[in-house]
């Protein structure tokens, strides 16, 4: 009978560990040349420096439903759809506000505050992401945008990388203002709906490759 290594050497050869601080989250936009770009409404600081102010996240789950279908008193399972979830970032807000008015002019060209309407004339290629070439094949949708969540080694390096596609916000979380809440800073979560998400692949820390996802 096999024995079952017990020493502290063992597990330290076959043991690693991945930290929950060491993340990255970042929009994605581009332009017609399929070149990054920031957003008009976001500062092309707080663009490249995002990441410093979402200060939690989660990387996605992976969800299918089931079908019981009813047997003689038993249930057979077979499996279901895909589901994907809400997913929420925490955000520090900055003495700007630059994401916190960014995410509210990005709701607002979605569906006003005053009137029931889209801002701007979505067909003629209107929408928040106006101008910007996000959703090319369907116009009425440029008011999506996709975001990364790259988990990082201890040495800064990609280990994992998902892309959220065309996602949405749906909410931009209230702040709490209140005298008595010393030795803190502001933050508030932003909740977003997206399509899907895809995983990419990373052969070696940092190189990350193709988007690998099922036809679309």
């Amino acid at each position: 009978m096999a024995t079952v290594p017990t020493t502290i050497n063992t597990f330290k050869h076959h043991f690693t560990s991945v930290r929950p601080t060491l993340f990255k989250v970042t929009p994605v936009f581009s332009n017609f040349n399929g070149a990054p770009a920031p957003d008009a409404h976001l500062k092309q600081e707080k663009y490249n420096d995002f990441y410093f102010y979402a200060r939690a996240t989660t990387l996605p789950a992976s969800i299918i439903g089931e079908i019981a279908v009813p047997f003689m008193g038993r249930s057979f399972y077979e499996h279901g759809d895909r589901e994907f979830n809400p997913w929420d970032i925490t955000i520090v807000n900055s003495q700007d506000f630059a994401i916190r008015n960014w995410l509210e002019t990005w709701m607002n060209s979605m569906n006003q505050h005053e009137v029931n309407k889209e801002l701007g004339d979505a067909m003629g290629g209107g929408g928040y992401f106006r101008g910007m070439n996000l959703s090319a094949s369907s116009p009425y949708y440029n008011y999506f945008c996709d975001f990364t969540v790259e988990q990082l080694d201890r040495r800064n390096e990609v280990i994992a990388s998902y892309r959220m596609v065309d996602a949405f916000p749906t909410q931009c979380g209230e702040i709490t203002l209140d005298y008595g809440n010393t030795n803190s800073i502001e933050e508030f979560t932003a909740t977003f709906r997206f399509q899907y998400w895809v995983r990419q692949l990373v052969n070696e820390p940092g190189e990350i490759t193709d988007v690998v996802k099922e036809d679309t």
